[in-house]
């Protein structure tokens, strides 16, 4: 231990080690290991500055892509019809052509997935109301639920999609007159995201997620499986359920890389009422004019010399 005693006083006459001196030595040199490490690690991480900025215009041109996963059990896809409306359109326009349809049923052997356009495709071709009702009543499944999926451009304002059985009557008639369910009692909201410049995800594991990310795209910190939706799951009575979703805009600048990446925080509410002339599901947002930038900044190679 006296041989590690690096930090001896120097006397007019002969130099003495000791163990003191050579523990005191041990101390500094691992305190002195641990310090430079630790101005290192600093080093490698990002500090991080946050500032808010308010648009002063939320203009109609500025878009985004609403992605979202929804299934809606016991109503044939058949029969829902999705509609949109925004501040730029007072009117409520239907976007029945951008969703993908996939209905699910149980025809004895186990649970099917199969695509609505060819239902669709038959009924268009059916020449009188006789084949169109007996088009539905061969290949039209009781109980059977219908999973809905798209990228909806949407304006960043104010706006709502809402899903509804408000179709064709004729159809609505015969589904009727074939025992067929049409008032949405239940559902599932697997997914909801906001892409195109900004994305963020509201997500769940489920079979039916469909997953693709873009390069400058991050995760957000909210979730749609945070909410309760399990009286929603298992409702028995018609209703129509309302999600409230106020979409906030960040952008992410990291020094390092060079560029920004997006994303999107979300607050959600959610409510509901029993209606049976006007069940559906609705999702109302809105963009905030407040947009979270937050810059990742690295330190200085100079910085680290003085601070060594």
């Amino acid at each position: 231990m006296k041989n590690l005693d690096l930090f001896r006083q120097p006397t007019s006459g002969n130099v003495k080690s000791t163990v003191y001196g050579g523990a005191i030595s041990v101390f500094s040199l691992v305190l002195l290991v641990i310090l430079i490490l630790y101005q290192v690690s600093m080093f490698s991480e990002s500090a991080v500055d946050v500032q808010i900025s308010v648009e002063n215009s939320r203009m109609a041109s500025h878009m985004a892509t609403m992605e979202m996963n929804l299934t809606i059990f016991d109503v044939s896809c058949l029969l829902i019809n999705p509609m949109i409306t925004s501040d730029v359109d007072s009117s409520i326009e239907s976007i029945e052509e951008v969703f993908q349809k996939t209905r699910i049923y149980n025809n004895g052997s186990g649970i099917e997935y199969v695509m609505e356009d060819e239902l669709t495709l038959m009924l268009e071709s059916a020449e009188n109301e006789k084949e169109i009702k007996q088009s539905m009543k061969d290949f039209m499944v009781k109980g059977e639920s219908c999973n809905l999926y798209a990228k909806l451009p949407v304006p960043k304002i104010l706006g709502s999609v809402t899903f509804a059985t408000m179709i064709n009557p004729q159809i609505l008639i015969i589904a009727s007159d074939l025992g067929l369910n049409y008032e949405m009692k239940s559902h599932k909201l697997h997914s909801l995201r906001f892409k195109n410049g900004a994305e963020s995800f509201l997500t769940e594991e489920d079979p039916l997620f469909m997953e693709d990310f873009d390069e400058d795209d991050i995760e957000s910190l909210d979730r749609i499986k945070d909410i309760n939706q399990e009286p929603y799951i298992n409702s028995k009575k018609p209703s129509h359920v309302m999600y409230f979703i106020q979409v906030i805009p960040h952008i992410i600048y990291d020094q390092f890389s060079g560029k920004d990446l997006y994303s999107y925080s979300y607050s959600v509410n959610h409510n509901s009422r029993s209606n049976n002339e006007a069940s559906g599901v609705s999702i109302l947002y809105d963009f905030s004019p407040l947009t979270m930038r937050v810059t990742k900044r690295n330190q200085s190679l100079g910085k680290l010399a003085i601070d060594i």
